[in-house]
């Protein structure tokens, strides 16, 4: 089994100008409804001539973005809250699992930093269970900023040959 958490390569991609939507709010409750069919415009910050427009502009590299028409054969995933808007005339989707595995993360093995109160602030190295069955596109109860993929979602993605996608392997313990 393989598991890989799902983001993007920003660097050398513009972003978007999410103007008048609380991104933050949408990352903690995973309410797409604020982007569904709205219009949106590039970020091309000044001096930056060179940069690409992205297949992948997930917001903060947690939120997944797809442009849609890559992405047509997966939009439509169960147990994945979806929303699809313009970012200058073409069609992006945004995904977001609703299913969170909880005790997935072997806490252990992973490399995990703490805030003072115990709470987790980041995890630099994810390890997982492996004796646990996991969905095709997921979070965790731990953290629950980034997604993640099975490996046979992993390869649909990479079909897709998305340009700025970044699939980080992580790694499964056999507990």
């Amino acid at each position: 089994m393989t598991i890989f958490q799902v983001t993007n390569s920003p660097n050398g991609y513009v972003d978007i100008k999410f103007n008048g939507i609380d991104m933050p709010s949408v990352l903690n409750n995973g309410d797409l409804s604020q982007l569904q069919g709205r219009s949106f415009e590039w970020n091309f910050q000044q001096g930056n001539g060179n940069l690409i427009i992205p297949d992948c502009p997930f917001f903060i590299g947690t939120l997944p973005i797809f442009r849609t028409d890559k992405i047509s054969e997966i939009v439509n995933l169960p147990d994945v809250y979806s929303a699809t808007f313009k970012v200058n005339d073409t069609d992006y989707t945004a995904l977001y699992p609703r299913t969170i595995v909880e005790g997935s993360l072997d806490i252990e093995n992973s490399a995990i930093r703490y805030f003072r109160n115990g709470k987790i602030m980041t995890i630099d190295s994810y390890v997982f269970c492996g004796q646990m069955t996991y969905p095709s596109f997921f979070k965790i109860s731990e953290l629950n900023l980034f997604s993640f993929v099975t490996e046979d979602f992993a390869q649909t993605l990479m079909n897709c040959r998305l340009n700025n996608l970044k699939l980080k392997k992580c790694s499964v313990s056999h507990q």
